[in-house]
């Protein structure tokens, strides 16, 4: 059985085969960009842009990194080193913030149980992450208490649909899957409750994609990374993005069959998601041929149309209205911008800028990422950080997306993303 945690290049095949499998070396370029980021939210300007750029710069450094056998040989050791970093610093953050003792000892719990998921052998066996997992439910749904209510465009859209009226008639802009997930919270009382349950659903699944312990560490950075918490409380609806993000690479790497289902309603999130349309080939199968495509192709259209026809057949006016409008910025705590800060100091750039470098850094994902689950969040990650980046507005939530991928990424990094192709990777992954 090969170890998760200790895999190495062997020397069968050249650079280019290499580039097919997950690489620890890109996952720790992959973390450092996801503590760069963090803080690049709370740091004042132009320290905040700059550590955006930086962030930028490290995502695809870490899609762009061929194997290297100096940290191939080490495992997951330097990632979980600098996860154990980088958690102790998201917590500390969020301490600071900390108004009453109730929301503070569930949080030093939360601290104390992540932090034991360090060590390679879980000291409370399989009911360690489970703990983690409730612990964050009391911490988020205090947090979310103690916070101010919001009344969002998602709940607007929620009201209308359980009161039997058309969503797209009063104002709802998103696409329906978003209804769907936000519906039950909303029966509770606070879509938020729902975005609380997403991103706890979300870091089980990260925890369990591999077996290691890289998983289940950045799962404790979702749940305690102060940028999610954020687009919680301002009822942000990328939480529902993450949820259905951690589902697809855990569902490729666990239930590869129910993925392109999965992947099809992540794709029809939003409407900025068509972007992540061409990452699908890094799903389709380490041996990329038409009809792998194909096959992953039905699926995903098959669970798109399920979801979507019944709205628009119910007012296909209202529905192609809502979403082609010009958009405006969604709500929530700004969050600096590259293209912000030059247009704000004179240098003239167009406001669509976002849009070609987006295509760029597709064009790289596919050169270079790996063609696995792992490598697919990985490519979400820096199409997404490139076109918020260089947008002339953005909002911590998406960040918090984007944070996510990257966090998702890390924690699926290990075996090929098909695991009955796991006697194809013993051919070119060796210990040594």
């Amino acid at each position: 059985m090969i170890s998760d945690t200790s895999i190495v290049p062997a020397t069968v095949g050249g650079p280019d085969e290499s580039l097919r499998y997950d690489r620890w070396g890109s996952a720790l370029l992959l973390s450092s960009a996801a503590a760069t980021l963090s803080f690049a939210l709370v740091l004042p300007a132009p320290l905040s842009t700059f550590a955006i750029a930086a962030a930028v710069g490290l995502c695809a450094s870490g899609v762009l990194l061929p194997p290297v056998k100096s940290l191939e040989r080490r495992g997951d050791a330097p990632v979980v080193m600098f996860l154990a970093v980088a958690l102790v610093l998201h917590v500390g953050s969020l301490l600071t913030g900390i108004q009453t003792v109730a929301t503070a000892f569930p949080l030093a719990a939360g601290l104390l149980l992540a932090g034991s998921n360090l060590s390679p052998v879980r000291w409370l066996g399989r009911a360690q992450v489970p703990l983690l997992l409730g612990v964050y439910l009391v911490f988020a749904v205090l947090a979310v208490r103690e916070s101010t209510a919001v009344v969002s465009p998602l709940d607007r859209g929620v009201d209308a649909l359980l009161s039997g009226q058309n969503p797209y008639t009063h104002g709802f802009r998103e696409m329906p899957v978003l209804l769907l997930l936000g519906a039950p919270a909303r029966l509770l009382g606070d879509v938020r409750f729902g975005l609380v349950a997403a991103t706890a659903a979300a870091a089980a699944c990260m925890a369990g994609s591999r077996p290691g312990r890289a998983g289940a560490v950045s799962a404790g950075l979702l749940l305690f990374l102060p940028a999610q918490l954020i687009a919680v409380k301002d009822a942000g609806v990328e939480p529902f993005i993450t949820l259905l993000l951690a589902l697809t690479v855990f569902c490729a790497c666990r239930f590869p069959r129910t993925a392109p289902f999965i992947l099809g309603l992540l794709l029809t999130a939003k409407t900025y998601l068509v972007l992540a349309v061409p990452l699908v080939v890094l799903l389709a199968s380490l041996k990329l041929s038409a009809r792998t495509v194909a096959g992953l192709a039905w699926k995903v259209l098959l669970a798109a149309v399920l979801v979507t026809v019944p709205f628009v057949a119910w007012d296909a006016s209202a529905f192609s209205k809502a979403l082609m409008e010009p958009s405006t910025i969604v709500a929530g705590m700004k969050a600096p911008t590259v293209l912000g800060w030059l247009t704000l100091h004179g240098v003239p750039l167009p406001s669509w800028l976002a849009v070609p470098l987006a295509l760029m850094a597709i064009t790289i994902v596919l050169w270079r990422a790996a063609r696995t689950p792992s490598g697919f969040a990985a490519g979400v990650a820096l199409v997404f950080v490139t076109y918020f980046a260089f947008s002339p507005e953005a909002v911590a939530s998406q960040y918090a997306f984007v944070l996510a991928a990257l966090y998702i990424s890390v924690g699926a990094t290990g075996l090929p993303g098909v695991m009955a192709e796991a006697t194809e990777m013993k051919s070119f992954y060796v210990k040594r």
